[in-house]
Formats: C-alpha cells, sequence, structure tokens
C-alpha cells in the first residue's frame, strides 16, 4: 500500500514504505485472504488462454486501491512497525 499512499499523499519514499508495512501488518489477515483469493483468480485468468488477465489484473488493482481508501485513516505512516501477535 506504499503506492497508493504516495500518489494520494505525495508523501516521500521511505514514509510510504513505511506507511505500507504498518499497513500490512495491522491488516494481516484479511490482506492474506484477498490476495489467496486473487491469486485464484489469477490462476483461473492464465489457465483460460490468458485473457482472463485482462480482468484480474485491473481487479486487483481496483481492490488495492479501495481496500487503502477504506482503511489509511487507521494507520500512522510514522509508527514504529511492530507485529501483533
Amino acid at each position: 500500500w506504499a503506492m497508493p499512499y504516495c500518489v494520494d499523499k505525495k508523501a516521500d519514499f521511505m514514509t510510504s514504505i513505511k506507511f505500507g508495512i504498518n499497513f500490512l501488518l495491522k491488516h494481516l489477515v484479511p490482506t492474506i485472504i484477498a490476495f489467496v483469493i486473487l491469486i485464484v483468480l489469477y490462476i483461473a485468468g492464465l489457465l483460460a488462454c490468458g485473457l482472463g488477465i485482462l480482468v484480474t489484473i485491473p481487479l486487483f488493482q481496483h481492490y488495492i486501491v479501495l481496500y487503502y481508501l477504506a482503511n489509511e485513516g487507521s494507520v500512522d505512516p510514522n509508527a514504529k512497525p511492530e507485529v501483533k501477535t
């Protein structure tokens, strides 16, 4: 989520990377579930003679941006990344 943050907030590289790490650690389980589902869809798109990729790649990017927009306020970009157990 560093790229949407960088574009949205016009942040520098390191701030965007810190935000991306914090965002991932805070939303780890939903992110893993969503990425597994999207990877399965991507593989299905590959199996459909490659034409399904024309649908799955924009779907994947759309999901990332919408998830970022819905949850970006819950993460402090300057916080030290820590793993929650």
